[in-house]
């Protein structure tokens, strides 16, 4: 999968989750940290940001059409948690992408889907997700910046330091 087929996807379903009111690309919010990514508005009136980062199949060239979808056993729709509280852990935005993404991958295109919060050894990005396809491409989700109600710009030298509450 490639990622404007992803941001689009995503942009589609995450704003069916609870406490989520709106589901934006980078592109459309002027936001040029990366190519692609997605930023999502709570209802608490906070924002995060989720930088998308792909690698592509093999033998993928972007300047073609992407070629037919590679599907294989489909993946197990995981809970969507609600994010509507006043305070929200970012660990549970990260489950509602991933929750949204299993929903939304009717065709089964998706092998296997990490959450790096849930990983044993903790990694630099500590919210995120890394997508394996079954056409051997990858989908990175990086949690790149998060914003609290009334905050109007990502704070300096903060990418990828998402706070654990928004």
């Amino acid at each position: 999968m490639r990622p404007d087929r992803f941001q689009t996807l995503m942009t589609n379903a995450l704003p069916s989750v609870p406490g989520i009111t709106k589901a934006e690309t980078f592109a459309d919010t002027g936001h040029d940290r990366s190519p692609y990514g997605l930023v999502l508005h709570h209802a608490n009136g906070a924002r995060t940001f989720w930088q998308v980062v792909a690698t592509s199949r093999t033998g993928d060239n972007y300047a073609q059409p992407e070629g037919q979808p590679v599907t294989g056993e489909r993946q197990a729709e995981l809970p969507i948690p609600d994010l509507t509280g006043d305070r929200v852990a970012t660990s549970d935005i990260e489950a509602a992408i991933t929750g949204a993404f299993t929903r939304a991958d009717t065709a089964g295109e998706a092998a296997r889907v990490e959450r790096y919060s849930e990983r044993e050894a903790p990694g630099a990005i500590t919210r995120g997700l890394t997508i394996d396809f079954h056409d051997t491409s990858r989908i990175y989700v990086y949690g790149l910046a998060s914003l609290r109600q009334g905050e109007t710009q990502v704070r300096e030298n903060r990418a990828f330091q998402v706070d654990a509450t928004v």
